[in-house]
């Protein structure tokens, strides 16, 4: 497997026969390739709508079905992304989003009861509780996108908790799942680890996997999730420890996780809170790490500003 990330070292060999390190050098952080395909010029507008905010919402952690699961904010929430909640100011704002990012683990895990584990060894099957309550998670899930994708186009990445493969990287949740939402370009399903083009940035994130499995490491474990996100760029990659403790595909010809240019915006969802750092790389390019944190913990929806990078959170 040729995956993971690439180190320089300096040093010679002791009389022992062991390599004696000198000095190492990292990647760093990797140059912006600009634009390939960037439409320049504007479309005439007037002042107020030059002037007007863009907003990007990035949202993880529901988990509908957890034992944590508070269905009244969660539909305070939705309400407010398809401008139902607030007064005409909360209402305006709403308006203003122009994608809403969905970071992974939208339900709970599958999880079978005592009694269906019992039947399963005595009987030789399970009973179909759990998966009835699965099946009722999952309609409720798309009840609830089937309202936003009506209102701002959404992107659906799949998470640690989701029906989809365990391994890095993660395929898109299958659509029959939404039988109600709108699966046309106002609905995307996403891998994960999801790249995306958005009002002329890069936006490049994961549904936290890779920051988790970091933290596991004795030597991470001083490091905040925010340094750690940091040190993936200066790594050019994004699963240093893949495959070692990160499940991952096996892939012989090439690294899908080396982070090739660098990314207007860099976030990783079902974090413990939030946090936000802006970094710059070479030729003074600068770009904006988010912390996603997961709303069932937290109940916070996190806004970005496409134009100032600005970034701030909405509790509910």
């Amino acid at each position: 497997l040729y995956i993971g990330a690439v180190i320089g070292v300096l040093g010679l060999e002791n009389k022992h026969g062991d390599f004696e390190l000198l000095d190492y050098c990292l990647p760093g952080y990797p140059e912006r390739i600009p634009h390939s395909i960037m439409k320049m010029e504007v479309e005439e507008e007037g002042e107020g709508e030059k002037d007007e905010p863009k907003y990007i919402a990035f949202l993880s952690g529901i988990e509908i079905g957890n034992e944590a699961y508070n269905s009244l904010k969660t539909q305070l929430l939705f309400e407010y992304l398809t401008g139902e909640l607030g007064c005409i100011a909360d209402q305006v704002h709403a308006s203003q989003i122009i994608r809403v990012i969905f970071a992974g683990n939208l339900i709970t895990k599958y999880k079978r009861t005592k009694e269906e584990i019992k039947n399963a060894r005595l009987y030789g099957h399970f009973n179909c509780k759990s998966s009835t309550d699965y099946q009722e998670y999952l309609k409720q899930l798309d009840r609830l996108l089937s309202t936003v994708s009506s209102c701002v186009p959404i992107d659906i990445m799949p998470g640690d908790n989701d029906p989809v493969n365990r391994s890095f990287p993660q395929q898109p949740l299958h659509s029959s799942f939404f039988k109600e939402t709108n699966l046309s370009d106002a609905c995307q399903m996403a891998t994960n680890p999801h790249y995306c083009e958005i009002d002329h940035l890069n936006i490049l994130g994961t549904s936290g996997q890779n920051i988790k499995d970091q933290n596991q490491e004795k030597e991470m474990k001083k490091e905040t999730p925010i340094d750690m996100l940091e040190r993936t760029l200066k790594w050019q990659h994004m699963a240093p420890t893949a495959p070692d403790t990160l499940t991952c595909y096996p892939f012989k010809e090439n690294d899908p996780f080396v982070i090739e240019s660098l990314p207007d915006v860099y976030f990783v969802g079902n974090q413990r809170r939030f946090a936000q750092r802006l970094i710059e790389g070479p030729n003074h390019t600068k770009t904006k790490l988010i912390m996603i944190p997961s709303f069932l913990q937290t109940h916070q929806l996190v806004l970005l500003n496409t134009k100032s990078l600005e970034c701030f959170t909405l509790q509910f």
